[in-house]
């Protein structure tokens, strides 16, 4: 909506599309790695037959185990009962990074291990492969809105806030009053303090992953990071049952978020909202057997995360945020050339006055927050140039990731 009213209808429709192929293809890299991962599991327990073929492992699963999750309209069904699922996925992640480190480890300190091909830095142009992957590696940008929504209105990830009892009823709507004015700041504050973690947590083990894995396999390292460990390693064997654990849990946790672009592109298309039991048992299984299709045909898993990290991401991470302030610098700069007020359409009234402190800048709920502009000049605005910045890293993003797909970079 936001995107719709700062940069136009054209904008809006883009964003939709690409906040559908986003999840699209991430849920592709999804199944495929799910055949990565239970199939040889299932071939060291029984053997050839035609039920332990890639296909049929994807399949299988991807009906019996991931369709169903994709039905409930809401990310908090997916959680399980009091957090069991999502604790399950965290507690997995970190089994699967000690489980890579711990074997890559027994590697390097083998007598018959040779450092001749690790380099501590390495300018090849070969790096250049990696990168839409770094970006494809935090795309929990889909899911933001919807984790808002849901999100409690006093989040204690860290700490729980005390509370006061009031000790009188005009207090207690003082209080009352006050608290609702401070209810989406604080709901913000949460938020950060759940992206921050997030990424950190993720950034830490992705990093010892990444690390673990080229000092074991510096030549030979596969997109995949398990496949380049014996089949027949229980350990191992472990870390591919979590990884596909994982991956049944990330697949509607990331339909979510596709399904919602899917009705705001029937709106913006037609103007109708569409809903009912049709559209929420129609559209899963639409979108489940479309990318089930896909992932039984592609199967390399790199080729998949370089052009949906690449393209959707780098839209997504750079492009998009960048559009916006560069929409919103020249619109504070043509009003302060102009002496007019300001309007901030991303601002609901009142609320930046109370996170400000301002007594006196109260507004009814709904209206827009006016005030009068200060002096502003473009070109030394940080706001305008990161936006450039960021215009320029996304556009080379995309086009390295579609370049390289095209011809690798050798």
């Amino acid at each position: 909506m936001q995107v719709g009213k700062m940069l136009g209808p054209a904008a809006s429709l883009t964003m939709c599309f690409v906040m559908f192929l986003y999840p699209f293809g991430s849920c592709i890299a999804y199944l495929v790695i799910v055949g990565d991962s239970f199939q040889p599991l299932l071939l060291a327990a029984f053997g050839a037959a035609w039920w332990t073929r890639r296909a049929a492992v994807i399949t299988g699963i991807g009906c019996t185990c991931i369709l169903p999750l994709c039905f409930p309209t809401r990310l908090a069904a997916l959680k399980g009962k009091s957090g069991t699922v999502s604790s399950l996925c965290v507690y997995g992640l970190m089994s699967v990074v000690g489980i890579i480190v711990f074997r890559s480890t027994q590697i390097v300190v083998s007598p018959d291990y040779s450092w001749a091909p690790v380099k501590a830095f390495n300018p090849s142009i070969q790096f250049l492969n990696a990168l839409p992957l770094i970006v494809f590696a935090f795309h929990c940008h889909t899911n933001i809105v919807s984790i808002w929504d849901e999100l409690e209105e006093h989040p204690s990830l860290f700490f729980r806030l005390t509370s006061t009892t009031p000790s009188s009823p005009t207090a207690a709507a003082g209080e009352d009053g006050k608290q609702q004015r401070q209810q989406k700041s604080e709901k913000l504050r949460g938020m950060i303090r759940v992206v921050m973690a997030g990424v950190s947590i993720v950034g830490v083990f992705y990093s010892c992953v990444a690390l673990a894995g080229y000092l074991a396999f510096p030549d030979t390292a596969r997109s995949n990071i398990t496949l380049n460990f014996r089949q027949d390693d229980w350990l191992m064997q472990a870390a591919r049952a979590c990884i596909g654990l994982i991956q049944i849990c990330a697949y509607p946790v990331n339909h979510h978020p596709a399904r919602g672009a899917v009705r705001d592109l029937i709106f913006q298309t037609t103007d109708r909202t569409v809903g009912g039991r049709a559209f929420y048992a129609l559209e899963p299984l639409a979108f489940f057997g479309t990318t089930l299709a896909l992932a039984l045909v592609c199967s390399d898993l790199g080729v998949i995360l370089k052009l949906v990290g690449g393209t959707c991401g780098a839209m997504l991470i750079f492009l998009m945020p960048g559009a916006l302030l560069v929409q919103y610098s020249l619109t504070k700069h043509r009003a302060s050339r102009r002496q007019q007020p300001l309007r901030e359409p991303l601002l609901p009234g009142g609320e930046a006055a109370a996170e400000a402190g301002d007594s006196g800048a109260h507004t009814p709920h709904g209206q827009q927050h006016v005030h009068a502009t200060e002096a502003f000049s473009l070109w030394w605005s940080i706001l305008f140039w990161t936006a450039i910045v960021l215009l320029l890293l996304g556009s080379f993003v995309a086009l390295l990731a579609i370049i390289t797909t095209i011809r690798p970079l050798s």
